[in-house]
């Protein structure tokens, strides 16, 4: 994108089953500085924006200052590479990175870096653990770019486990898969999918009151958030109780694309 800009917004009075929603204070914040050249994941943690750049760069974490946009920090991951970073979660002692960008669908190495908070937060350069997976339900490895659903850019940390939220290229739905959280090889399980009718690209949780907030724009490059309320049944279908679906044509106009979304302070975003 020609423009990194990061802004926020908050979230009042959120009800799909009356299919509204009022989305207040959406403004600009700053220009992200000249270092993050394409901002994928986002992370809010002690007071400050932590995110990365999608595939090319190195294997850099960058800490930014939540008031001035300011750089604070380049934090490298010294046993990592980044064939495609996409998202960024948290748990309580440690960062989750999701390299699995998966444009073409052929990737067999899609793998998720996990570095101790601790380590992050004293340090300029940290090891990573490795948690390697593979879609249970992917038997086609051939190259099938923009034309397949095993392509992923969201990523949580939700009942001790891993979610990933699948861009699906070929019918525009979301899947959802889940994973251990500990280092080793899996096969991801398909928990949940919906027809959100777009291309997913990244997700938050709201821990207090266990809603979920996902991001993306449509085909002809319509911005727009997927809210997904607390009302739902147990369990792992995330998508039982629906989901709405909120443009942000107004606000950001139409060729925008965004690629990451946090929540901060309970009803505001990133």
């Amino acid at each position: 994108m020609e423009f990194k800009i990061l802004f926020s917004f908050l979230v009042l009075a959120m009800n799909p089953f009356l299919g509204h929603s009022q989305i207040k204070n959406f403004k600009e914040k700053f220009e992200l500085p000249s270092e993050i050249k394409e901002t994928s994941g986002l992370l809010l943690i002690d007071g400050k924006i932590i995110t990365h750049n999608d595939r090319g760069d190195a294997a850099n974490l960058y800490e930014i200052d939540s008031l001035s946009g300011n750089l604070l920090r380049t934090i490298r991951i010294t046993n990592a590479t980044n064939e495609d970073w996409e998202d960024l979660a948290e748990d309580e002692n440690h960062i989750y990175i999701g390299d699995f960008g998966n444009n073409d669908g052929n990737r067999t190495n899609l793998r998720i870096y996990k570095i101790l908070k601790s380590d992050f937060k004293n340090k300029t350069a940290v090891t990573a653990e490795r948690i390697s997976f593979g879609y249970e339900d992917q038997t086609n490895f051939s190259n099938q770019k923009n034309n397949h659903n095993f392509d992923a850019e969201a990523l949580i940390v939700y009942n001790n486990e891993l979610l990933i939220f699948t861009k699906n290229r070929q019918n525009l739905k979301t899947n959802v898969y889940k994973i251990p959280k500990e280092s080793g090889g899996y096969a991801a399980k398909k928990i949940s999918s919906a027809n959100i009718g777009g291309l997913i690209t990244g997700a938050t949780h709201n821990k207090e009151d266990d809603s979920f907030f996902l991001c993306g724009y449509s085909t002809n490059s319509i911005p727009f958030l997927i809210y997904v309320s607390e009302n739902r049944a147990p369990g792992d279908d995330l998508f039982s109780g629906g989901f709405l679906k909120i443009s942000l044509q107004n606000e950001l106009g139409q060729g925008s694309q965004i690629e990451g979304i946090t929540n901060f302070n309970g009803g505001g975003n990133y």
